[in-house]
C-alpha cells in the first residue's frame, strides 16, 4: 500500500485496512504502522482510482472518527489538500461524500477546523451543498 502505483493488490488492501479501522482497538495500530500516511499518499497519487481514493477518504474518516491523535496526525500529514481535490474533482457522489466525512472528523479541533477554510474547503463544500444532485443525500449524511 506504501510503495506508489495502484492496482488491484492496492485496492484490496486498502478495503482490508478500511474494513479493520472500523473497529475502535484497530486505530492506534493503523495509525502507528503508517497507515494514516498510506491513505494520504493514495488520495494524492494522480493514478489512484476514484473508487480506491474513496476507499482511503473513508479509512480516514473512519480512524478520524473519535480519536484527536490521528486528527492531529492527519492534519500533519497535510491530509486536507488532497480530500478537498476529491471533493472538488471526484465524479462520484459517494467520493465526494466520503472526502466530506473525513473533512467533518479533521475540522473537530479548531486548529484543524481552521487550517481546512485556510485551504479552501468552504467553497467546495457549498457547491456540494447547493447543488440539486446532492441536496437529499446531504440529508443521509448527516
Amino acid at each position: 500500500l506504501r510503495d506508489g502505483g495502484g492496482g488491484q493488490p492496492r485496492h484490496i488492501a486498502a478495503v482490508a485496512l478500511l474494513a479493520l479501522a472500523a473497529h475502535p482497538a484497530n486505530k492506534a495500530e493503523i495509525s502507528a504502522t503508517g497507515g494514516l500516511h498510506a491513505f494520504v499518499v493514495l488520495l494524492s497519487t494522480r493514478s489512484s482510482p476514484d473508487h480506491t481514493k474513496r476507499v482511503a477518504a473513508t479509512a480516514l474518516h473512519l480512524l478520524a472518527y473519535d480519536h484527536s491523535e490521528n486528527r492531529d496526525l492527519l492534519a500533519a500529514e497535510n491530509a486536507a489538500p488532497p480530500l478537498i481535490a476529491l471533493l472538488r474533482t471526484s465524479p462520484s457522489e459517494a467520493s465526494r461524500l466520503a472526502s466530506v466525512k473525513a473533512l467533518r472528523q479533521l475540522s473537530m479541533d479548531h486548529a484543524n477546523a481552521r487550517s481546512l477554510v485556510a485551504a479552501g474547503v468552504v467553497g467546495p463544500l457549498m457547491q456540494l451543498f447547493f447543488s440539486n444532485s446532492s441536496a437529499e443525500t446531504l440529508g443521509e449524511a448527516s
